[in-house]
Formats: structure tokens, C-alpha cells, sequence
């Protein structure tokens, strides 16, 4: 029987690399189960717009952290964390591999350098300040806090809505600023385990172009319909970071006027391709990734790198 050797895999890529297929055929040829670290595709009903797989080949691949939430509900770094703990350590009690797949940076960050000590999100005091934020926009959280602590202007762009809207919860909660957190020993997720980090080679311009096809193909699967559905969904608050996600946000702007129905199209493409390009830029600061061709799974350096992670393939 294979043992365990204390490690975990880290697949992180950009939007629209290959990442979830790659991981698929890597499933198949070895003893991996997928734990999802993609802060859209947690929730139900994100489907078009988030690329997620199909619900057959999801039942049919081990699959975790993926379309288990209700749209309504907060989902914070600390949650997923949290919750990751826990299904890797199930994982690896069943002599199999841990492979965390997907391109939210923030959560992988996490897992790796760990999270302060900071109080949870409370969803009274969330859902209060979204209704605030509706009634009076994002400058009436902004001004508040500058009154509170004139660095705030200094430390935080305004665009930083999400850290700003956080900052607020964790000055409500506590009566201190985030400052006064920022030395606290860190919580460090996976202290006891080895983090092996792989990505794809990506051609950016390539990828780009298919960037511009890939919102023409989810508008031809009903895309604007799933947006229709989501804001009509029981409680849900429309200032929630999962319907501020990259397509969402832009088709529901076109459904309320603000924008055309190109403008949407061309905003949707804009967007897309800056966050490819920080997502680069993430992964390029980021050392010891191996790098790999997902087109090539019989390439020798992929097969040397699982002979060091003592990984036989499956039979």
C-alpha cells in the first residue's frame, strides 16, 4: 500500500487555462481526490459563469468545496481554511492525494502563509452594513472609517471595497483597526505538511482570444438567465462578493440599463483578461512552482516529479 508522505498539491493556474481538465486526467492516472479553491464555483446555481463542470462528472470524480453553498450565504478565507483542514486530513486518512485545483490566489495564499487571528465574519453585522451599503453607496463606508483613523485614505484604495467593508466588521466586532492585528502570530493551516505548487504554461495572447469566444459560448448556454435567476434568489443581498464576480456583475448591469449589451460583452473581456494578467503576475512572485504542458502527460519530467513524490500511477 502507498504511503502517505506528507504532502499536498497545490494546482494553481489563471481563468480559462486548462486547470480543471488537467486535474481530471491527472485523477485518472493517479491516486488524487479534488478539493476546489475557487471562491465563485463554491456556490450553487454559479454555474455558466463559473466554468463549472458538469453535475455527471462531478458525482462521477471526487470533488470538494465545489457547488455546496446557497448564493446567500458569506463565505470568508478563514471558512474555506477551515474547511480545508478538515477534508485533507479525511484524504490522506484513506492513503490518497490531496489536489487543490483552481485560481483564486487569495485562498491559496492562505493555506500556505496562514491567516492572524481575526474575529469571524458575524452575518448580522455583514448583512447591516450591505443594506447601508445599498441605501447610501460604498463612500458612506468609506468616510466613516476615515473619521475613525485618518490613515485609512493612505493604507486603502477606494476600489479595495471588500478589505474596506472587512475593516469596518473587524471595527465593529472588536473596537480596534486592523493594525492592531497586524502582528499577531499567524495561524498556520498546514504547518506539519509539504506543499509541492504546479501550474500551467499558458500562451497569454492565445488565451486571450479564447477569453473573447468564452463569453459568446456561456451567453449561448443561457448565462444571462442564471444572472436573472440569482437575483431573484429569496434573500439574497446584491452587494454579496460572489454576484461582484467577473460576468455577473457586468450582466447585471446590462439587465438594470447601465450599460449596452456590448458594453457588457467588452467590460466582461476587459476584466477577464486583467485578472489573467494579475494572476500571472501572482503566480510569476510565487517560487518553486513546477511547470508542466497539460497536453503532455507522458512527459519526462512529469513522470520524474511523481517518482519523487513517490506516487504510483493507478493499475
Amino acid at each position: 500500500m502507498m504511503r502517505f508522505n506528507n504532502k499536498i498539491i497545490f494546482l494553481m493556474g489563471v481563468t480559462s487555462s486548462g486547470k480543471t481538465n488537467f486535474s481530471l486526467q491527472l485523477s485518472k492516472s493517479y491516486p488524487f481526490e479534488i478539493v476546489n479553491v475557487d471562491s465563485v464555483m463554491i456556490y450553487k446555481y454559479f454555474n455558466i459563469g463559473s466554468g463549472k463542470l458538469d453535475i455527471n462528472i462531478l458525482n462521477f470524480n471526487s470533488h470538494y468545496l465545489i457547488d455546496f453553498l446557497y448564493p446567500n450565504i458569506i463565505y470568508t478565507v478563514s471558512d474555506f481554511c477551515r474547511d480545508v483542514i478538515n477534508i485533507i486530513f479525511d484524504i490522506i486518512s484513506r492513503n490518497k492525494f490531496p489536489l487543490l485545483v483552481g485560481g483564486t490566489m487569495m485562498y491559496f495564499l492562505a493555506l500556505e502563509k496562514g491567516l492572524s487571528f481575526l474575529p469571524n465574519s458575524d452575518i448580522f453585522i455583514r448583512n447591516k452594513l450591505l443594506y447601508l451599503i445599498d441605501k447610501n453607496g460604498f463612500n458612506f463606508i468609506y468616510y466613516k472609517l476615515k473619521k475613525f483613523h485618518n490613515d485609512v485614505s493612505l493604507k486603502y484604495k477606494f476600489k479595495d471595497k471588500y478589505r474596506l467593508l472587512r475593516l469596518f466588521e473587524i471595527l465593529i466586532l472588536t473596537g480596534n483597526f486592523l493594525n492592531n492585528y497586524q502582528f499577531v502570530m499567524k495561524n498556520y493551516v498546514f504547518k506539519n505538511l509539504e506543499i509541492i505548487k504546479i501550474s500551467l504554461f499558458v500562451n497569454k495572447f492565445f488565451l486571450f482570444k479564447k477569453i473573447e469566444n468564452r463569453i459568446y459560448k456561456m451567453l449561448k448556454l443561457g448565462f444571462i438567465d442564471e444572472v436573472k435567476f440569482l437575483y431573484n434568489f429569496e434573500n439574497i443581498n446584491k452587494n454579496l462578493l460572489s454576484l461582484k464576480s467577473i460576468g455577473y456583475k457586468q450582466i447585471f448591469f446590462y439587465l438594470f440599463g447601465y450599460i449596452t449589451f456590448d458594453e457588457m460583452i467588452n467590460n466582461t473581456i476587459f476584466s477577464t483578461k486583467k485578472l489573467i494578467k494579475n494572476q500571472i503576475t501572482w503566480l510569476k512572485s510565487n517560487h518553486n512552482i513546477y511547470y508542466f504542458n497539460k497536453n503532455d502527460l507522458s512527459n519526462i519530467d512529469f513522470r520524474f516529479f511523481f517518482d519523487f513524490l513517490n506516487l504510483k500511477k493507478k493499475i
